[in-house]
Parts: C-alpha cells; sequence; structure tokens
C-alpha cells in the first residue's frame, strides 16, 4: 500500500470514528429471519449469474443499501470478465435477492451506486476496495445489519452466516471462528472448522451482539479453515465517501 492510500485509509479510519457510533445507534437488529441472502444478477448481455452472498444494511435518511463484493462479476466468481466498477449500473439490468434455498426472491434491488472499486483478487495488500452497493426498496422484508462501530478487537468470537448447498431451509448456519489479525485494511479470521459453505464471498461476519464486524471476501487456505474480509469501519467509510449522507 503505497503512502497517499495509507494517508486516505487513515483520513476515512478517523470520519468513521467521530460518524459510525451515532450511525450504529439507529441501526435496526436482526430478528428470526436470515438477513443474509443469494444475489442474482440480471446483465445487459441478456446473461444471468448467481454468485456468492449479499446483506442489507440501514444508511442514512432511511435508506436501505445491500451490499457484496465487487469481485462477484469476476472470473473468481463465475463471469467471464471482470465488470469494472464504474460500469456496474449500466451492465447490471436488474439484481433479485435468493433466500439461502435459492428458490425464494426475499427482495429486488437497484440501481448500483458505487463508481470506484478493486476486486479482492487484484488487491495489493488492502482489500478493502472489494465492494458493491445497491439501493434497497424502502420496503424491503430483508433483516438488516447494524455494522459495528469500531475495529474488531483481535481474540473477538465471530460468526460466518452462510449456508451450503442444496439448502432445505433458509435460515443462515453459524459457521463460528476467532479474529486472529485486524487492521483498517482486512481482517483475519481462524475458524473453529473449516467452512463447508461454498461461495461465501459477500457473507456477513458478525459478533456476539449480531453486529457486523466484516464481509468476507476470501479464504486464504485450500481447507478454508483462515478466512479474511473488509471492516465493518471500512465498509462505513468507503460508502461514505461515495454516498449522499
Amino acid at each position: 500500500m503505497n503512502k497517499t492510500t495509507k494517508i486516505a485509509v487513515a483520513i476515512a479510519c478517523l470520519i468513521v470514528m467521530i460518524l459510525l457510533p451515532e450511525y450504529s445507534a439507529s441501526a435496526q437488529y436482526i430478528g428470526n429471519a436470515s438477513p443474509v441472502g443469494i444475489p442474482k444478477f440480471s446483465l445487459r448481455d441478456g446473461s444471468t449469474q448467481f454468485a456468492g452472498k449479499a446483506f442489507g444494511i440501514q444508511w442514512f435518511h432511511n435508506r436501505k443499501l445491500l451490499i457484496m463484493p465487487l469481485h462477484l462479476l469476476g472470473p473468481g466468481a463465475g463471469y467471464p470478465v471482470y465488470i469494472l466498477p464504474q460500469n456496474v449500473r449500466e451492465e447490471v439490468k436488474s439484481l433479485e435477492l435468493f433466500d439461502l434455498t435459492a428458490h425464494t426472491v426475499v427482495t429486488t434491488a437497484g440501481p448500483a451506486l458505487l463508481r470506484t472499486g478493486i476486486p479482492v483478487e487484484k488487491a495489493r495488500g488492502d482489500i478493502g476496495e472489494d465492494l458493491m452497493a445497491f439501493e434497497l426498496p424502502n420496503n424491503c422484508a430483508l433483516p438488516l445489519l447494524p455494522l459495528a462501530a469500531s475495529l474488531v478487537p483481535v481474540g473477538t468470537k465471530v460468526w460466518v452466516l452462510a449456508k451450503g448447498q442444496p439448502a432445505a431451509t433458509a435460515e443462515a448456519d453459524r459457521f463460528s471462528g476467532t479474529v486472529v489479525r485486524s487492521i483498517p485494511t482486512g481482517v483475519t479470521i481462524a475458524m473453529d472448522r473449516p467452512l463447508t459453505a461454498l461461495g461465501c464471498s459477500g457473507a456477513p461476519i458478525v459478533n456476539a451482539k449480531n453486529e457486523l464486524v466484516c464481509m468476507m471476501v476470501g479464504k486464504q487456505d485450500t481447507q478454508r479453515t483462515v478466512i479474511m474480509g473488509i471492516p465493518s469501519t471500512r465498509i462505513y467509510a468507503k460508502l461514505y465517501r461515495e454516498l449522499d449522507h
């Protein structure tokens, strides 16, 4: 990460420290319904693409946002080419979020909101730019996750909300692990057992209060026992930088 990027991240983290606690106090905590689903992209070329996971958060002015990694529109998730972040709005004609059985549509979302980003496969030490956001309707039924107000401490017990396929129920399974590294540009988690659910990019990772501490974007070993995610503070900082608030 170069000097300019380090300065930008430091400034963003300062903004988060000032503003995120107030935002989190008004966020909605999840109930019994699953806050995570499977996005289906309908693209301008007529193709459709199921990829990864996505979840919703509350934003300012009663806006609701659907959050997921940018790399879901790239070769790592099955799409033949990388769609550039500035082209996502034009390339994705519609987006449906299915429940974890992949049979029922929970909500629709759109348009795409972010114009910048870097897929995790192209990141160089900073995975925090691997992010997409889509507008959710005000009346959507998807439960919303509150963002943790500070960077998750090392040693924190956390849970990946995901599910293997095929799935008989829409309730998310909780895969437990412990934070072993936590810096503003990325969080690393050692899982208590292998993360057997596949296609987990975009899965929310929560603490004991069901606050989002990070979004999963990748794994560090083939056994899927060490995973990495974008911190809640970095998600907030990027959204705050690019969206109205």
